[in-house]
């Protein structure tokens, strides 16, 4: 069985999400593995991959972080300072923050549409219950491209050409650390591809998994 923490007492680097799922995965009896992640999932996912190479069999990052030093886009970033301002100043009640919740969900898409209230309501609950320093401890280690030539598991990334959070340009990055990589750039999609443009993520991401 694994430890209870309150929430307040985690830290909430990637290495923690990490070391989770390495215990994870050893008391199923998994050893290999196909990481799928978005954002600070993707971080997560790319932390895991550079930790334990001989358990990813393929990789797949969407909008991921860790490719980038933050403090060279942290600052000018629409969707990141969005949130952390809602956290820090975030209404006492569901019923108050609901509005400014609904504005902050919508700097992740490319079409407004896209955040339903099935989508507040499915998030909105863990989001008031979030303590502060998981935003103040959140963070991913962000490798060079000569660290990322390490990677030897196909990968697959996807980018939003409208995020607002992380710039889709970062997909560069990948490219030139890894040439054979398989990159999908989706015009109709921000920073939550496999939700906006979830016909083109998904078929992309069967043939992945069958052909690499």
């Amino acid at each position: 069985s694994f430890p209870t923490r309150r929430s307040s007492d985690l830290y909430y680097h990637s290495a923690t999400h990490v070391l989770n799922m390495r215990d994870l995965l050893a008391a199923l009896g998994i050893s290999s593995t196909v990481p799928v992640g978005n954002s600070l999932g993707g971080g997560v996912a790319l932390h895991y991959t550079m930790s334990y190479p001989e358990q990813v069999a393929k990789l797949i990052l969407m909008a991921p972080g860790g490719l980038v030093d933050p403090r060279k886009f942290v600052g000018v970033s629409p969707g990141l300072q969005a949130m952390w301002s809602w956290a820090k100043n975030r209404p006492a009640t569901k019923a108050e923050a609901e509005s400014s919740y609904r504005a902050l969900l919508a700097k992740l898409v490319h079409n407004k549409a896209d955040i339903t209230d099935e989508a507040i309501a499915e998030r909105i609950d863990i989001a008031m219950e979030q303590p502060m320093v998981l935003y103040e401890t959140l963070q991913t280690p962000y490798y060079t491209i000569p660290q990322l030539r390490e990677i030897t598991c196909p990968v697959l990334g996807f980018w939003g050409r409208h995020d607002q959070f992380l710039p889709f340009e970062q997909n560069e990055v990948l490219k030139e650390a890894l040439p054979n990589s398989r990159i999908v750039l989706s015009e109709n999609a921000g920073h939550w591809v496999m939700i906006e443009d979830k016909q083109v993520f998904n078929r992309e991401v069967l043939d992945f998994l069958e052909n690499g």
